[in-house]
């Protein structure tokens, strides 16, 4: 009888020596048994010389055939386990269905793919799958509505300033006005707290019907931030030519160190009428055009957001007066970096609305 190699016979001492009723074969033990039987040599001699039963051998033998069968029909063998409940081809439909249907729910899609696939899931199958393909369920973002004219308005505006560098938009001055509310509107907000904590007041967001509110005009540019103005009354034509009158001249001082600059504001009635705009050609004020539409290319904006997220740190306050007081002293503390951080992004936003034909941006 031929000798066992080194490495076989490791494996059978090994399991010999564990003392247990079922011998367990090394891989290599197991292919020189099968290898043996090729030979023709007699199962009842192969079993005795690995210390097995003859039907552990032909259970051995069995096995390496069957599975040299499935590789060489059906390739390499593949995981074991309940089949999916879709194809390819139905995850593609289930695809192409919420592709075409972005606001639909997990239901309709499933009744959709049942009539076009006959595929009967459950909509947390349906769930799965949409995820497996990276799509997700999540809140619409809220932007302007866009017209094909505001498309082409804004990519030929962006195309024109896209070679403008931060040293350019440093030289801008951008406006705008917000309002303020002494009790801020009842965002959607999250807590950890037990089903009977659910109305307890410090797990409730308070709202108010017609909260008391203040307008704001301000403006910022080369790293800083010009005089906020307090807006009485409704603002239009008159209003605003006399916030310009008061903000302007100390903005050239204080933001641009007397230098010259450019004026940004959006297309409101009151910014565009030709009231303002012969103001604006008696006081040379060079205006930087903007397209219509555009909130997301006012870095302002996002200034906007994060001054009142300041002075909401604040509250509750008694009135509006002290309100008036805390805005005053938020807007005047915003950091340096904030701002330079804002101005950098004008390429970026530019980029977006290049890239993106004209359309809205993350912004």
């Amino acid at each position: 009888m031929a000798a066992i190699t080194r490495a076989a016979a490791a494996g059978i001492i090994d399991a010999v020596g564990l003392g247990v009723k079922r011998r367990r074969l090394s891989v290599e033990a197991k292919q020189e048994l099968v290898a043996r039987c090729s030979e023709g040599v007699p199962q009842k001699e192969v079993a005795a010389l690995y210390h097995v039963t003859e039907s552990c051998v032909s259970k051995i033998i069995k096995k390496t055939q069957t599975a040299a069968s499935e590789q060489a029909t059906e390739g390499p063998q593949t995981r074991r386990g309940r089949p999916p409940k879709l194809s390819s081809g139905d995850a593609q439909v289930l695809r192409q269905i919420a592709e075409k249907k972005p606001c639909g729910s997990a239901k309709v899609y499933t009744a959709d793919l049942l009539q076009k696939t006959m595929k009967r899931i459950s909509r947390w199958t349906t769930r799965r799958y949409l995820k497996a393909m990276n799509i997700r369920s999540g809140v619409a973002a809220k932007k302007p509505l866009l017209t094909a004219r505001h498309r082409k308005m804004r990519l030929a505006w962006a195309r024109e300033h896209s070679t403008w560098t931060d040293e350019d938009w440093t030289q801008v001055l951008f406006s705008d006005e917000t309002t303020l509310e002494l009790v801020p509107n009842a965002r959607r907000r999250m807590c950890y707290r037990t089903l009977q904590q659910k109305y307890q007041a410090r797990y409730t967001v308070p709202t108010v019907k017609h909260p008391r509110k203040i307008m704001l005009w301000g403006c910022f540019g080369n790293c800083r931030v010009g005089h906020l103005q307090l807006v009485k009354g409704i603002i239009n034509s008159h209003t605003y030519i006399s916030i310009m009158r008061r903000s302007l001249v100390s903005a050239k001082q204080i933001v641009f160190d007397g230098g010259e600059f450019i004026f940004q504001q959006d297309n409101a009635p009151c910014h565009v009428s030709a009231t303002t705009r012969r103001w604006f050609a008696r006081k040379n004020i060079e205006l930087l055009a903007w397209p219509p539409q555009s909130p997301d290319l006012n870095q302002i904006e996002n200034l906007w957001m994060i001054f009142k997220r300041r002075v909401e740190a604040r509250m509750p306050l008694a009135n509006i007066e002290a309100l008036e007081t805390v805005v005053v002293d938020c807007w005047t503390e915003i950091p340096e970096e904030t701002l330079r951080g804002l101005i950098q992004s004008m390429p970026e936003r530019i980029r977006e609305v290049i890239k993106n034909k004209g359309g809205a941006t993350s912004f």
